[in-house]
């Protein structure tokens, strides 16, 4: 009969003494009970199968073996427990089958070995023990080539390998090697693994894991020794150990036994329900086991608490101090004490340390913190505190160790002026009271104006004060329309982009230390015509301060280039190096591109070019050979010491300085770049792509030659200022622009990425800190000593109204109001008169401005009764301005070179004869030909004009696209407009508690609030439903007329909502709307008039804020999803310049 692998056994029967193993297969069991020696032993099918056998394979024969069949298991095997050694043994073995044969034929293995097979050679050890089967515990293979290799418990092991010694032979050649080899098996151990952490059951549930985090497997169960008690091995585990070793478990066990510590002592944590599981998922029993853990939890912490409580009481009752009313005298007294006296006399008049200490003595004699006055000296100092860390500044003045003021006196003083994009007014006095332009000399008067760019965060912030959304591009009125005008041909979507940057103006004194951000702009994709409007206001408000601007420092970025090329004019060869100042004829405004940025490009071109010059080949290795022989003595005597490593290795942020003389320039160095093109450009045998990596590239040489003739010409007119005898280069360089940047990152900390909101923001604290501000350490720029004036760090600061009140300038521009009313809107000019003088830019006691405003005051009383004048001047100034909006007009898209082209013939006809004489000769017809006029009015009323024309020519339909909401509410809408409404009621209690409200009147509108909420009675609604099934417990359910009053509130918010925000009077508009007036009268009809009229601004106002906030973030996440990116930290472009 052919036995199956299902219905045989292979058994091995041992008799006594000297006696034959067979293989058979019976299933019967009398025949079993006739042999009392035999032992039935089953062998394992897995050990085995790792020598590429099966159980199949062993056939089951009877005691004669068969000589055909070399795989036949019926061998001839003694089993004495010791056989004395002879010479066999040491005799090599030609294959494994000889080798098998002598062991078979000496009979040489100990007790419980058996030979299972003769070619290979196979030998397993067999394990039996009572009640369990037996068991091949460890089997070694001896393959023809005489290797061996050894498996235990399905692990397989060679002489790389081995566990437990490396003194073994690669090969087993005699009986003595294979024996030897038993031997050192038969006298170890088995590694116990992990049999104590009862996870098996756990891990087939797999509620733990047996892989890493890459998927790898680490640990794995045996219960191959001990089935009834199995253990969790790691995958490295060794399974032997040295007889005499100490160690119960193996090294890879040993460490793996705290990972399954932690596992199992998290499962025994998290028996039961998760905690992170939602209620709503929960079945009764696992709610209230949580509840019980969750008491369970509140006890332990009330009881701790009260305990540390306990030993405060005991500690201060047996060491604290009570101080009576003379002991606190006297603290107080001690610090105005003569010999604090004498200390403060040590001290410099006019040093910090002198006036710090003179406001601390001040500070501790009050008896109320708020009639303290501080010194501006004092505040910039803890405004720079408070810069540096909010928190770090709150904690030194809780300690009481010194007097500060608190964090609500500072923003009075930071936030004077709102934070936004853009010009103010109240920016124009800071910049004069900063400048010192009614005290200041005439030269000091003189500025140069910064620019440049800092990448932001792209990101949406709900201003709740002003109501407006911050983080779109805003670049100005006027490329606002034009941006939409473009979106409106292309995609059909007007509404704006996020900003991806700012761009900073900065004001700095060419001969004083004047340092002032001036304004800021946040961009999405800078081009040279959107920098045209923004600058030349600039230009005009600066000049509108008293101040003089002589030029413009920007890097080399192609934004900055084209905008120079816009004022090219009839100059087609050179570089732009200059432009008419408008607001000034007798000054140029200089473009200057920023020398440190120049010197860079210069490296960078002599570093990726092989130039060539006057026959002569231009290389960096001859500047990184000069270095190696200048350092190559190391004695420090080096003839350029000034040489660094980080000049050769071209460190991003490394700066040079530049002290260059003009006449120099002029006579020199120009004519050196003419004479490197010219032959150049004369080699033969080249093209013309070639010839060009042989110079500089186009940029650097355009930047070079139009910064050299802008300083030579800047150097010289300077040089005519009364009391001017020395000059700064490094007055042109943009550095402080620069430091600014830093101070931007420096002020988020590790959050180095700001937002519009946030950069605007911090914008504020940095001009009223100034000077107190270090630069960063590590920043983009040479740090260097405080360049602002000290007479200005002790000048008295703008302060924040508590109350609003109408200025005189503002009753001013209220009683004008009546000039509109009287002349049509039509007529440009009228309206933009009438703009300047409610304008309060045009307050400032400025000659320019003085001029300008009395002009257009004398224009008001003049223009209705010659009305026909100002109709012809319009349309003279019609046609001359027309021809330079024709391109944008008759473009099918209004690209970016449509644009420049528009603004460069823009700015050659506002300084051209002819527009200057027609407003020459109209003024001189007008009542103000008795005042001197200024340049400014003409100019900002003319630029009125032309805004007008290009908005009337570019006009398009508005639509925002993803910014789009729709006036109806979806299901899902309502669900969570329901959700939403409880959490107002929740609000307003803790805000009204906290409040300093008479205690009986803030009971009253709690009450009042209560009224708000569902008191179970009436019937539920769908939204009703969904958040009872929502609700955990924490969650507030208005009842159905509160519903009501939000869903109208809802409707009113989102006509008045857009991409700029909510108008001013949204609340108003939401208060007299109808139906949210009847919805409110229902609700309080019981309430007193008081509490109504209290409640429903304070519901309307958070309602607000609440979907201002929401709307942004739900506006963000569109755009992620039409982008296909997220608005995570991004790189500052710091960051990206250094990979280089």
């Amino acid at each position: 009969m052919e036995p199956t692998l299902e219905n045989s056994v292979l058994c091995i029967i041992i008799g006594m003494g000297r006696r034959r193993i067979r293989f058979s297969s019976f299933k019967n069991e009398e025949r079993k009970k006739r042999n009392a020696l035999s032992l039935v032993v089953s062998i394992r099918r897995d050990p085995i199968h790792a020598y590429g056998m099966s159980v199949a394979s062993f056939n089951p024969v009877e005691s004669v073996p068969d000589p055909e069949a070399p795989q036949d298991l019926s061998l001839p095997v003694s089993l004495p427990i010791s056989f004395p050694l002879g010479i066999f043994h040491a005799l090599e073995a030609n294959s494994s089958c000889q080798l098998g044969r002598r062991l078979l034929k000496l009979s040489a293995l100990p007790l419980s070995w058996v030979i299972a097979s003769q070619s290979p050679v196979v030998l397993c050890k067999i394990q039996v023990q009572d009640g369990i089967k037996p068991t091949v515990l460890m089997s070694v293979l001896v393959k023809d080539e005489m290797l061996w290799a050894v498996t235990i418990l399905n692990t397989t092991f060679t002489v790389d390998n081995f566990p437990l010694t490396n003194s073994l032979p690669p090969k087993l050649f005699t009986v003595s090697d294979v024996l030897n080899l038993i031997s050192v098996l038969d006298f170890s151990k088995f590694c116990i693994g992990n049999p104590d952490f009862n996870m098996v059951e756990q891990w087939h549930q797999k509620k733990y894991t047996m892989h890493s985090y890459n998927g790898d497997r680490v640990g794995y169960i045996d219960d191959t020794l001990l089935p009834q008690t199995p253990t969790i091995r790691h995958r490295d585990c060794c399974l032997l150990l040295q007889q005499d070793a100490r160690a119960m478990r193996c090294s890879p066990c040993s460490t793996y036994r705290s990972t399954l510590y932690i596992q199992a002592k998290k499962g025994r944590d998290e028996e039961g329900s998760s905690v992170t599981v939602n209620y709503r998922f929960l079945q009764l029993p696992e709610l209230v086991e949580r509840l019980e853990r969750l008491h369970h939890s509140y006890r332990s912490l009330l009881k701790t608490a009260e305990r540390l409580q306990k030993r405060i009481e005991d500690d201060t009752r047996k060491c604290a101090v009570v101080l009576d009313e003379e002991s606190e005298t006297y603290i107080n007294d001690t610090i105005a004490s003569p010999e604090s006296e004498e200390y403060f006399k040590k001290l410099p008049p006019d040093s910090f340390q002198h006036l710090f200490w003179q406001q601390q003595v001040e500070a501790a004699s009050r008896a109320k913190s708020s009639s303290m006055r501080w010194h501006p000296l004092m505040i910039r100092f803890c405004l720079y505190l408070r810069h540096k860390s909010g928190a770090a500044y709150e904690a030194l003045r809780e300690s009481g160790a010194i007097k500060l003021p608190s964090q609500r006196t500072l923003r009075d003083y930071t936030h004077y002026v709102k934070a936004s994009s853009g010009f103010s007014y109240e920016v124009d006095l800071m910049v004069r009271s900063a400048a010192n332009v009614d005290t200041c000399s005439e030269r000091e008067k003189y500025v140069l104006l910064l620019i440049d760019e800092m990448y932001v965060r792209e990101d949406l912030v709900f201003d709740r004060y002003t109501g407006k959304i911050i983080g779109f591009a805003n670049m100005g009125d006027i490329n606002n329309h034009l941006a939409k005008f473009e979106a409106s041909l292309v995609s059909g979507d007007t509404s704006p982009p996020l900003a991806k940057t700012m761009v900073v103006i900065m004001i700095r004194g060419i001969f004083s230390k004047l340092q002032y951000p001036y304004a800021q702009f946040p961009c999405c994709a800078l081009s040279g015509d959107q920098l045209y409007d923004p600058f030349w206001e600039a230009v005009g408000r600066v000049e509108n301060c008293g101040l003089k601007v002589l030029g413009v420092t920007m890097d080399g970025s192609s934004a900055n280039r084209k905008l120079m090329k816009l004022h090219q004019g009839d100059n087609t060869t050179g570089p732009v190096y200059r432009a008419v100042n408008p607001y000034c004829n007798e000054r140029y405004i200089y473009f200057i591109s920023d020398p440190p940025h120049l010197i860079k490009t210069v490296r960078n071109c002599w570093n990726k070019r092989v130039m060539w010059c006057r026959g002569k080949i231009i290389t960096w290795d001859h500047l990184r050979w000069l270095y190696n022989v200048d350092t190559a003595q190391g004695a420090g005597l080096r003839l350029l010491p000034k040489l660094k490593l980080e000049h050769v290795n071209l460190t991003p942020f490394s700066k040079m300085r530049v002290d260059l003389a003009a006449q120099w320039l002029e006579s020199d160095f120009l004519k050196y770049l003419e004479d490197w093109k010219i032959s150049v450009m004369q080699r033969t045998g080249f093209s013309k792509a070639e010839k060009n990596k042989m110079l500089l590239s186009d940029e650097t040489r355009y930047g070079l030659e139009m910064t050299c003739k802008s300083f030579i010409e800047l150097v010289q007119f300077i040089f005519t200022v009364p009391s001017v005898d020395s000059f700064l280069s490094q007055r042109i360089c943009q550095d402080p622009l620069e430091r600014f940047f830093g101070l931007q990152r420096q002020r988020g900390g590790v959050h180095e990425n700001p937002n519009v909101f946030e950069f605007t923001t911090n914008t504020q604290a940095l001009r009223v800190v100034n000077s107190f501000c270090h630069a960063p350490y590590r920043g983009n720029c040479r740090s260097g000593p405080s360049e602002q004036q000290e007479d200005a760090l002790h000048k008295p600061l703008s302060k924040r109204p508590r109350t609003s009140s109408i200025t005189s300038d503002q009753a001013d521009s209220l009683s004008m109001s009546s000039f509109s009313e009287t002349i049509s809107s039509d007529i440009v000019i009228c309206v933009a008169i009438n703009a300047m003088v409610a304008d309060k830019s045009f307050g400032i006691q400025s000659s320019s401005a003085i001029s300008a405003l009395n002009t257009a005051k004398a224009l008001v009383k003049w223009i209705p009764k010659n009305i026909n004048e100002v109709e012809s001047l319009q349309t003279q100034l019609q046609d001359i301005l027309s021809p330079c909006i024709q391109s944008l007009s008759s473009s099918s898209t209004a690209n970016a070179t449509v644009r420049a082209k528009m603004w460069s013939k823009y700015h050659a006809v506002r300084t051209s004869a002819v527009y200057l004489d027609a407003w020459k000769a109209f003024l001189q017809k007008s009542s103000a030909s008795q005042i001197e006029t200024s340049p400014m009015f003409c100019q900002y009323v003319g630029h009125q004009l032309f805004l007008h024309l290009i908005k009337s020519s570019c006009t398009f339909t508005t639509n925002n696209g993803n910014c789009e909401i729709p006036l109806e509410l979806s299901d899902e809408e309502i669900q969570a407009l329901r959700y939403t409404a409880g959490y107002i009621p929740r609000s307003l209690k803790k805000k009204i508690l906290k409040s300093s409200r008479d205690p009986e009147q803030q009971q009253d509108l709690v009450l009042c609030l209560d009224d708000l909420l569902s008191d179970g009675t009436e019937e539920p609604s769908e939204s009703e439903e969904w958040l009872t099934a929502l609700n955990r417990g924490g969650l507030l359910c208005v009842n159905n007329m509160t519903f009501e009053l939000f869903y109208s509130m809802e409707l009113e918010f989102r006509r008045h909502i857009g991409t700029e925000g909510i108008n001013s009077d949204t609340a108003e508009m939401m208060e007299k709307n109808e139906n949210v007036l009847f919805c409110w009268c229902i609700i309080s009809a019981s309430w007193e008039e008081e509490c109504s009229s209290i409640l429903l601004p304070m519901i309307i106002q958070l309602w607000i804020t609440i979907r201002g906030y929401s709307l942004c973030s739900a506006w963000i996440e569109k755009y992620k999803l039409a982008q296909k990116k997220t608005v995570q930290k991004s790189k500052s472009l710091r960051k990206e310049l250094a990979k280089d």
